[in-house]
This record gives structure tokens, C-alpha cells and sequence, in this order.
């Protein structure tokens, strides 16, 4: 198989390779400006959610939840299972696996941080849970920075599983969460094309 070579060729070679050598640097920058002027502008021009709307996602989001919980449950129990075959646990005084787990404090704390997580992460990485998805609804930083996994985790320990949204029922004109005061959050009710434009 014969190969051409052309000056044609070779100037793109060379304008490719000038870019990924000088040019990646300049890319993430503008990358990062582009980003900055996008949570700017979600912040400026959509409104904060109201009650009704919170509660919504939270009823949403309960199924997610169960699911999760469900999914725990399930590899707690083939572990529990699988250390009982080991010789390891004695399942005396137990009916089945099952009343043993439900009877055991790290299984409660365990299901506690697994559920913690699971908003703080959803908060953290693209500011929406499943249920916020659907209602077109944003956790994001009132000010230009990122909100960090520390203050999503923060918000879902303010939060008091749900609890926090009554607040917004007394700030009519702000629209505050417990959760939102506290960690310097909003939530903001999303166009259609700019949920769409979330995870892209």
C-alpha cells in the first residue's frame, strides 16, 4: 500500500500537534470560564423552587431511596450469608437473616450514610437528585463557586431528612430552605433546555 505525503497534510499534522502541546492549557481555561458563565447565568435568570414543588422531588426521590435501601439490603444479606457459611455468625435466636440485620446498629448506620450519600453526591454531581430531574429543579451555590462535596454533604445533613423544606412555607420572598441558609444553597426551577443541558 503506497502512502502520500503532502504539504497539506503535513501543515495539519503540525497544526494538530501545536495544539495538543500549547493548546490544551488555553482549552481547559476557556472550558472553565464557559462553565463559570453558565452557573452564572442559571443563578441570574431562574427562580427559586417553592414548597410544593420540594416536596414533590422528595416524594420522587423516596422511591429512588427504597430502591437503594432494597439494594443495601440485598448485599448485607449474601455477606451476612456467605460469614454465616464461614462459621463466623450465629444466627441464634434469630428467625432468619433478615431479624438478625434489622436487630444490628452498624446495619441502621450503615443504611443512614448510604442515603446520606446518596443526595449529597446527586447534590454535588450536577446538583440533581432523580426526582429533581424530573421536576427540572437545581441545587447550586449562590455564589459563582462550585458547590463541593462538603457542602452537599453539609445540605443533606441540614436537611433533616426533608424537615428543612418547611422554612420555605416562612420566607415567601426568598424561598430558603434550613439547608439553603445554612450552606449558602439555592434550588432554582430550570427551564426545559436548560435541563437538558445538565449532564451534556
Amino acid at each position: 500500500m503506497q502512502v502520500i505525503y503532502s504539504y497539506k497534510n503535513i501543515d495539519c499534522w503540525l497544526f494538530i500537534r501545536s495544539n495538543l502541546r500549547f493548546g490544551f492549557k488555553g482549552f481547559v481555561v476557556r472550558l472553565a470560564s464557559k462553565s463559570f458563565q453558565f452557573f452564572s447565568f442559571m443563578s441570574e435568570h431562574f427562580p427559586r423552587a417553592g414548597f410544593f414543588k420540594r416536596v414533590c422531588v422528595i416524594v420522587y426521590d423516596l422511591l429512588a431511596v427504597i430502591a437503594v435501601a432494597m439494594l443495601v439490603t440485598l448485599i448485607n444479606l449474601l455477606l451476612l450469608n456467605l460469614v454465616e457459611g464461614w462459621g463466623w455468625v450465629a444466627m441464634t435466636g434469630y428467625a432468619d437473616h433478615s431479624a438478625y440485620l434489622n436487630d444490628q446498629w452498624w446495619f441502621k448506620v450503615e443504611m443512614g450514610l448510604v442515603i446520606w450519600f446518596f443526595y449529597a453526591w446527586f447534590w454535588y454531581d450536577g446538583g440533581q437528585t432523580i426526582g429533581m430531574r424530573a421536576w427540572r429543579l437545581r441545587v447550586q451555590s449562590t455564589s459563582a463557586e462550585k458547590l463541593s462535596l462538603m457542602r452537599a454533604a453539609l445540605r443533606a445533613l441540614y436537611a433533616l431528612f426533608g424537615l428543612g423544606n418547611v422554612l420555605v412555607l416562612f420566607t415567601p420572598k426568598t424561598r430558603l430552605a434550613l439547608q439553603d441558609k445554612l450552606t449558602n444553597t439555592e434550588v432554582v426551577v430550570l427551564s426545559k433546555e436548560a435541563n437538558k443541558r445538565i449532564y451534556l
